[in-house]
């Protein structure tokens, strides 16, 4: 009688055995969620160099960090006089959502896009001084910080030809542009070989080639499509200056 009576109270009720249940189950389905989480992101730091026509060697990195749809691009250098630079690049389903800009960990420039707004949004800091202009989105514009990062991920067919308004922020000038695929190419930077993607970038229009008749050239390995290099025209329209991947 005794031990009927130890066991009755070693019993646990029922909504308490429920609870448990659900406690034990929920950890293990909060577990497996993270795992998988962890499992989605995805991230990639590449090493790169800049050399400048005049000899300088400026290395940077670019780092790139997904996690579902959602994409991530930091770039870390240096500018020619010195200063720490950095670029936060942030797309979702392939689409430019923000960019920022640093320069010793001050923010410099910010662009945003407002795809209900249709609109595309410049901010300027010069010193705390505050500079806005906005842009139309319909008018397909890419700002240049992203574009070593979205022509990789484009997939242009050889030939094709895709034409677009490019931003430079730093002036806050538009111009209408084009990229074509211009085939694949078998090329070594550093020693390593490379099935390459090649584009070709330049004004579009025959009468503003004319004002700019310079190309700038990217390549991208065809089955990663990781930047591999970039060769364009200095700003003085005399030299050439060229990016490449060291790793």
């Amino acid at each position: 009688m005794n031990d009927r009576k130890n066991i009755d109270r070693l019993r646990i009720p029922l909504i308490f055995r429920i609870l448990m249940i659900n406690m034990v189950f929920f950890l293990f389905v909060g577990l497996s969620l993270e795992q998988q989480i962890e499992a989605n992101e995805k991230i990639n730091v590449v090493r790169y160099r800049t050399i400048r026509h005049t000899g300088n060697i400026e290395p940077w990195s670019m780092r790139i960090d997904s996690k579902g749809d959602e994409v991530k691009v930091t770039i870390d250098g240096r500018t020619k006089t010195g200063e720490m630079t950095k670029t936060n690049v942030i797309l979702i389903q392939k689409q430019i959502q923000k960019i920022e800009i640093y320069e010793n960990d001050i923010l410099i420039r910010s662009i945003q896009y407002d795809y209900e707004k249709l609109r595309v949004l410049v901010m300027q800091n010069n010193q705390g001084k505050i500079k806005e202009k906005s842009y139309d989105l319909k008018d397909n514009i890419l700002e240049n910080e992203a574009l070593i990062y979205l022509f990789g991920i484009m997939n242009l067919n050889p030939g094709e030809k895709y034409v677009f308004n490019h931003l430079n922020s730093k002036d806050l000038r538009v111009a209408e542009m084009y990229l074509k695929n211009k085939g694949e190419e078998s090329m070594e930077i550093n020693g390593k070989k490379y099935q390459a993607v090649k584009y070709e970038m330049g004004l579009n229009g025959y009468i503003l080639s004319k004002f700019w008749p310079h190309k700038y050239y990217w390549w991208y390995d065809k089955k990663t499509g990781k930047f591999l290099q970039y060769e364009g025209m200095s700003a003085d329209g005399k030299n050439i200056d060229r990016n490449e991947i060291v790793e």
